[in-house]
């Protein structure tokens, strides 16, 4: 998972806008969340979501994600992101 991370981390810092990034904003969030480490998907989500504002897959990824950091039990970074996710989507 980890040199997969890496290689999906790659393609969102070089290629944001890219048909390719839609594929590997998903992916990293697979790859990150098996690895434990689902805190740090949200920098790349925010970063996916400002190179492609009209991407309507944001919205359950930022679900997703927010999620996966209260069942990860990462409450102090779950709270913000989910109610982040309600003003975003209200």
């Amino acid at each position: 998972f980890d040199k997969a991370s890496a290689d999906y981390k790659r393609i969102l810092d070089t290629y944001p806008q890219s048909k390719a990034a839609e594929n590997a904003i998903t992916g990293l969030q697979e790859s990150l969340t098996s690895e434990g480490k689902s805190d740090e998907f949200s920098d790349y989500l925010a970063k996916f979501k400002k190179a492609n504002p009209d991407a309507g897959s944001t919205e359950a990824l930022e679900f997703d994600a927010a999620k996966g950091l209260y069942f990860a039990q990462k409450h102090q970074k779950a709270v913000p992101a989910l109610e982040g996710y309600v003003k975003s989507y209200p």
